[in-house]
């Protein structure tokens, strides 16, 4: 179709009120709104300008990049480990006598009686020495029994005795109260499918370790070439 003078004249004409200029259009299709720091969409990004951010785990505060934390998962996941941890520990240790520490390992052994004590700071994350403390405190309340290895008389695992038993029973009561007010308003779909990304989440943790494995590698790797051409010269 043919577009008349007429008609081109009426598209290019600026609408009444803009001073003879076109507002350019911003982040999410706001006419002039650009997030700060931003260049305005419609001219080049210039030196010294922050760009975009490329993730919504990033923002721009006073022309620097900054993490997110309503959008970086790793924040979100610390923020509430942190703040559960937090108050779960005073909780159990002034009505049961137990840290957060042991109840991890108690919750463990109840679960999977029998293991070791370094094979509990595998599954659970936490750090050998925690684990060992933890493990001693249990065994001098009379929380644990253990069996010793044949293969090596050093060597202990792990379970829980009656009294340990009946003390699992009424930490886990209360944690399963605290959970059902922590995913209040949340489906059981969404909670399945919460658990399922965190545990995928977790089977990616090894790719992380090894990431920075090599990365460490490198680094002394490459110190050591430079101190090596370093003594040639």
């Amino acid at each position: 179709m043919t577009m008349t003078k007429r008609s081109q004249s009426r598209l290019q004409k600026p609408p009444a009120g803009t001073g003879g200029k076109v507002a350019l259009a911003g982040a999410a299709g706001v006419p002039g709104r650009e997030p700060p720091g931003t260049a305005p969409a419609g001219r080049p990004h210039r030196r010294g300008e922050p760009a975009a951010p490329d993730s919504p785990s990033v923002l721009i505060v006073d022309g620097h990049r900054a993490a997110n934390f309503s959008e970086y998962t790793p924040a979100l996941i610390g923020m509430i480990y942190n703040r559960l941890s937090a108050s779960a520990s005073g909780l159990y240790r002034s009505r049961f006598g137990v840290g957060i520490s042991e109840w991890r390992v108690v919750g463990l052994l109840a679960a999977q009686p029998g293991l070791a004590a370094w094979r509990v700071s595998e599954i659970t994350g936490m750090d050998k020495a925690a684990v060992s403390r933890a493990v001693a405190s249990l065994d001098a309340a009379g929380l644990l029994d253990h069996d010793v290895l044949e293969t090596d008389g050093r060597r202990k695992t792990w379970r829980l005795s009656a009294r340990g038993h009946r003390l699992h029973e009424q930490i886990l009561d209360l944690a399963l109260a605290r959970e059902k007010i922590l995913m209040s308003g949340i489906s059981r779909r969404e909670i399945e499918k919460f658990n399922a990304i965190a545990r995928r989440m977790l089977a990616n943790l090894p790719l992380l370790e090894e990431s920075q494995t090599r990365k460490d590698a490198a680094r002394r790797n490459a110190a050591a070439a430079k101190k090596k051409r370093g003594r040639k010269q």
